[in-house]
């Protein structure tokens, strides 16, 4: 089976797959210090705040939605948003059903890969 390859501007993360059945590369590159780090190498909280952001980020995208308008439809702050998609800050199970109803996926669905 052939994917289609998407790189995600900003994270330094290469995301293979097509729509929202997404897997991220072995590597990425931290935003911060620009080094590679291998994904298995980082803690699983952690891992699983990136496969969520980014999954959350892509949904976004391909929904042509901004930030911002996410933010109103969900009920936080843009900042929010901003700290979800780069894997920095946990979200509520409250805000997490809501992105499933806005992005129209399941709950499982949209945290499917964290640990």
């Amino acid at each position: 089976m052939e994917h289609e390859n998407t790189e995600m501007s900003g994270f330094g993360i290469t995301l293979s797959g097509t729509g929202d059945k997404l897997k991220l590369a072995p590597t990425l590159t931290c935003p911060v210090c620009k080094q590679a780090v291998a994904l298995d190498m980082l803690p699983p909280e952690m891992r699983g705040r990136l496969i969520l952001g980014l999954r959350v980020r892509q949904m976004r995208d391909d929904r042509g939605l901004t930030q911002e308008e996410v933010a109103d439809e969900v009920g936080c702050s843009r900042v929010m948003v901003t700290l979800i998609e780069t894997g920095q800050r946990d979200m509520s199970l409250k805000l997490a059903r809501r992105l499933a109803k806005l992005f129209g996926v399941s709950l499982d669905d949209l945290t499917a890969g964290m640990e």
